[in-house]
């Protein structure tokens, strides 16, 4: 007997994520028609914003952050799509330029580098939350830079207080780590 697979089980994140554009961006494009441009990025643009928040205070309260080894960790998004050059690698940064991203080949391909950054470059952000990172970047392919400047450091360690149990964050700690990418 053969044991079934899962969806998307032996793709890599690039795969899955080609796949996933194939009919993401139609719909994106019908909601523009809709709703209005405009509308829509600014919807996505909080969906982001709500999902770094989510990925913030899933960290644990006064664990350390160690960036030594993420780009190593990085490289099942990374191995597939982007060529990429190592500036900085250690306990305290992890810096890296993506010279060639295949996201940005791929949304070009779709007639979408317009929504390129809100839909799948903006995840980078939520990333590194969940890693206890503040990702800086001040350009992206996305946007038509020669290249994306990933710059990981670790977060300063939250600590847990009595008010705060949970490990959320308040509104001016969400607007101390507002991604930098215009």
């Amino acid at each position: 007997m053969t044991k079934s697979s899962k969806p998307g089980e032996g793709l890599s994140f690039y795969e899955t994520l080609s796949i996933q554009m194939q009919f993401v961006v139609p719909l994106i494009r019908r909601l523009q028609d809709v709703l209005g441009e405009q509308v829509v990025m600014d919807a996505l643009e909080e969906a982001n914003r709500r999902e770094q928040e989510a990925a913030r205070n899933s960290f644990p309260a006064g664990v350390e952050a160690d960036c030594s080894g993420l780009i190593k960790k990085l490289e099942f998004i990374m191995h597939d799509a982007l060529e990429y050059d190592v500036v900085r690698s250690d306990k305290e940064a992890a810096e890296f330029d993506v010279k060639s991203c295949g996201y940005q080949k791929l949304m070009k391909g779709l007639d979408a580098e317009d929504i390129g950054s809100a839909i799948i470059c903006n995840m980078d952000y939520s990333y590194a939350e969940k890693a206890g990172m503040e990702l800086t970047r001040t350009q992206t392919c996305m946007k038509g830079a020669s290249h994306c400047d990933f710059r990981y450091r670790p977060r300063a360690v939250k600590q847990e207080s009595s008010d705060n149990r949970s490990g959320g964050a308040d509104r001016a700690q969400l607007d101390i780590y507002k991604r930098k990418e215009s």
